[in-house]
């Protein structure tokens, strides 16, 4: 889509209003804010914008949220909210029983939410069992080949990654999931990611050092290789890990040894 030109052509390759929008002071065509993130990483990093996979190859639009620039408007439509600053979309918990009646059935009118034990759920993970996980990323040479639409493998799994947590009951706390009994409802989860690949040479006693990879805990504003229940944590790590992409071969041992570690020393309350 070109976003060249005066109103009369304007939209003429956009006939969404997807990408382009009129400057109202030079009264030309120009780019919308989010449409010139060229890439995922700096898309995600703007609050008011999420990167399009319906198109190849993929583009970063506008939330459908972010449209309402201000509280009020915000707040009337039912399926979003006012963040502080900016509008988002609401997921079924934020639909907050003050009034019982009318937050079931309000939660009941989004079709992925489901009103169970006073508190509004996702559907389908609404009798899961409270989890914490860990993605292990085949971070090999052999991951580093164009595939599809991607420069690599790796990129298209750390695509599909970054779109994943927006669809899981995220716990809402680092190193603090939900456990039965401690006030939260149940079903809510916790992910950490976990990069594997190495060299032979480093092998020792069947295990090769240093082949597995996570987020330094340094990095402030991360998840740090831990277990987040915060999407914009766990974006960060991958944002960190596609700039970190080992490129040797595939030894998985550490990977689990680290993986069992963060399970193992995790708090459960």
């Amino acid at each position: 889509v070109s976003c060249a030109g005066n109103s009369t052509c304007c939209f003429e390759d956009d006939l969404n209003k997807q990408w382009c929008e009129m400057n109202s002071t030079t009264n030309m065509c120009q780019e919308k804010q989010c449409a010139r993130h060229a890439d995922e990483i700096t898309c995600h990093m703007d609050m008011t914008c999420e990167w399009d996979t319906t198109v190849s190859p993929g583009r970063c639009k506008k939330t459908f949220c972010s449209e309402y620039k201000d509280r009020d408007s915000c707040t009337m439509e039912p399926a979003c909210f006012w963040d502080f600053s900016h509008c988002a979309a609401k997921v079924c918990r934020d639909f907050v029983p003050d009034f019982p009646e009318t937050s079931h059935c309000a939660c009941l009118s989004q079709p992925e939410c489901v009103s169970r034990d006073s508190s509004c759920q996702v559907a389908q993970f609404s009798v899961c069992p409270t989890m914490d996980i860990v993605v292990l990323l085949d971070g090999s040479v052999s991951m580093a080949q164009p595939f599809g639409r991607h420069p690599s493998g790796y990129d298209a799994v750390l695509e599909m990654l970054r779109d994943w947590p927006l669809s899981l009951p995220l716990a809402g706390d680092l190193g603090k999931a939900a456990s039965p009994g401690t006030g939260y409802e149940e079903g809510l989860a916790r992910v950490a990611f976990i990069q594997f690949s190495g060299k032979e040479t480093m092998k020792v006693n069947g295990v090769v050092r240093g082949s597995s990879l996570s987020n330094p805990l340094s990095n402030r504003g991360t998840a740090g290789g831990r277990l987040s229940g915060y999407n914009s944590e766990l974006i960060a790590d991958l944002d960190w890990l596609e700039q970190h992409h080992m490129r040797e071969g595939t030894f998985l041992a550490e990977s689990f040894v680290r993986a069992g570690g963060l399970l193992a020393n995790a708090p459960n309350d």
